[in-house]
């Protein structure tokens, strides 16, 4: 076989087993669920603009370095979870390498966190609004990293809280929370 003809048809089968990174705007949970079944590497799923209560999402998706799966909010207007958390927070991260994003938590009562970084590592939560947001039982968080994770990233957050309130609990040494606004 021709040497030239040969390495192209090596680089065209390279490409095509490459995945392309994607993104989808979604509006429900049930569409939210079902992208994260498709989700991969670079991939990004946007929770359309509007308001949403019952909502009970678990990522268990991964990632990869420099090329996580983001959750983010809409690039047009704000995305927004209110409601009333008493079991399951609005997002329990438990796959490695995943980005949230531009997401506002409002006015919301909670007996349990809000987000929970589960186990996962090299995940971060970043240019999100926690405002108005009230525990239901003293010493709770708003914010929870449990388990074995490692490489956290909380950043670029803006959180309004009553002075003394614990916001984030960290189990690990090695996460990032940093650049924070605490109002």
């Amino acid at each position: 076989m021709n040497p030239k003809i040969y390495l192209i048809s090596i680089l065209l089968m390279g490409l095509m087993g490459c995945s392309v990174s994607s993104s989808l705007e979604i509006s429900d949970i049930g569409a939210f669920n079902t992208a994260l079944k498709k989700a991969s590497a670079g991939d990004t799923i946007f929770i359309s603009a509007g308001t949403f209560k019952n909502w009970e999402a678990t990522i268990d998706v991964s990632g990869a370095e420099n090329n996580p799966v983001v959750i983010s909010g809409s690039k047009m207007a704000s995305t927004v979870f209110s409601d009333t958390i008493t079991g399951n927070p609005f997002f329990r991260i438990k796959g490695q390498h995943i980005e949230l994003t531009n997401i506002e938590f409002i006015n919301t009562s909670f007996r349990r966190p809000i987000v929970i970084l589960d186990s996962c590592s090299n995940t971060g939560i970043s240019n999100c609004i926690f405002k108005n947001n009230t525990a239901m039982k003293q010493y709770n968080q708003m914010v929870s990293v449990r388990g074995n994770g490692s490489n956290n990233k909380i950043i670029s957050n803006t959180i309004t809280a009553e002075p003394g309130k614990h916001i984030i609990s960290d189990e690990a040494p090695d996460n990032l929370i940093e650049n924070n606004i605490l109002k």
